[in-house]
Formats: structure tokens, sequence, C-alpha cells
């Protein structure tokens, strides 16, 4: 059908830190604190799940690659404005977003969808960190030269054993935040100031 679809990849920054320093039990907080973000931040029939250890995945449809920067940014700017305390300390996190947008080409490089995506995604998560972290990148945003590193790490993340066989099974639709986000046309810049989804503090 032709319709627009981006993936996005949100991991925290340096999280290993948070549960060196003060314990697991407060970068468990961290995470569902981030969980909780992120559902507020997505619309009805966006699909959110975690990933890994500090990493989520969003899949977002009838969304194009300039709505999914719209949204990423958003989250990213959210996040850097939490703040926990622990033994005494406040401390901040920060996320690096990235996303991959469908290519109705079906240049997938004999890959499943989703694990093409991911894949995408994945590159432009680590182009994020290669360039300070705390940012929001999309795979076209990859220089040609350091693409070839992007794709030895995507290897690494996503090869091996059961590499080519991810899946979503572990992804469940997200319940209705709100019943004023019916809209479900192509999400854009347009809405970068839309309240529908609702923000409130934690």
């Amino acid at each position: 059908h032709r319709h627009p679809f981006c993936m996005a990849l949100v991991d925290l920054d340096f999280f290993k830190q948070i549960n060196d320093s003060f314990g697991h039990a407060v970068g468990d907080a961290a995470l569902r604190d981030l969980a909780a973000a992120l559902r507020r931040h997505t619309r009805e029939g966006d699909i959110l799940a975690r990933f890994g250890g500090e990493e989520f995945v969003l899949a977002l449809p009838n969304t194009d690659l300039e709505g999914a920067r719209v949204l990423a940014e958003r989250i990213r700017t959210y996040v850097r404005g939490l703040h926990w305390e622990a033994e005494g300390i406040s401390f901040g996190l920060t996320v690096s977003i990235g996303l991959s947008t469908l290519d109705h080409d079906g240049r997938y490089q004999g890959r499943p969808l989703v694990d093409h995506l991911l894949r995408q995604a994945d590159k432009a998560l680590y182009y994020c960190k290669s360039n300070g972290r705390d940012q929001v990148s999309a795979h076209e945003d990859i220089p040609e030269r350091q693409r070839a590193v992007a794709d030895l790490v995507a290897d690494g993340a996503f090869g091996g054993a059961g590499g080519d066989q991810m899946n979503l099974a572990g992804i469940t639709r997200r319940e209705q935040f709100d019943n004023t986000d019916a809209d479900r046309g192509p999400r854009g810049a347009a809405d970068a100031d839309n309240n529908a989804r609702g923000i409130h503090g934690l």
C-alpha cells in the first residue's frame, strides 16, 4: 500500500555508569521512567518494546522520516529534562536515537523487512554514539565513508546464530493513551506542536 513506515532504536547513553555507581535498582527505575516517557509520546497503533538491556524499539506506521525525526527529537529533549536522585546525588540521562524508514523500492539486501529496518536503525544509532551521543540520526545521515564501519557494527549486533531470524514476537501494540489522536494519517512536521498526545511529568 506504500504507506510510510519508520523504526526507531532508543538507547540510554552511558547507562552502565548508572548501574555501576548506584546499583541496578536505580537503573531499573530509570528504565521504567524511560518506558513510560516513550509510551506517553506514542500514538495508538505505534508499537513499543524493550529490545535490549537499555534499548527500546519503536515501530511507527503511517509515519514518514520527517515525522519520525520530530517525534524522536521530542523524546530526546523530554528525557534530557528528567532527573533522578540516588544516595543524595541528582543525575540526569540522555538518549541517542537511530531511525530507519521503509524503502518502497524493496531494497532489503535479501533480508526480512523487519531485520533490514532494525539493522538500518542500528547503524544510525551507532552514528549517533560515535558523534557524541544525545542526538537523533537517520540511516540516510551517515556519510558514505562511515557506512562500512556502521555495517560492521550492525553485523556484530545482528549476525551470528539466529541473527537473520530476528522478529518482533515480543512486541505488543500499545494501549490507546487517549482518544484525541484518532487521525492515523502520516505524521509530519505539522504536528510538532500537537498536544493531543498529552506529554505529562512522570
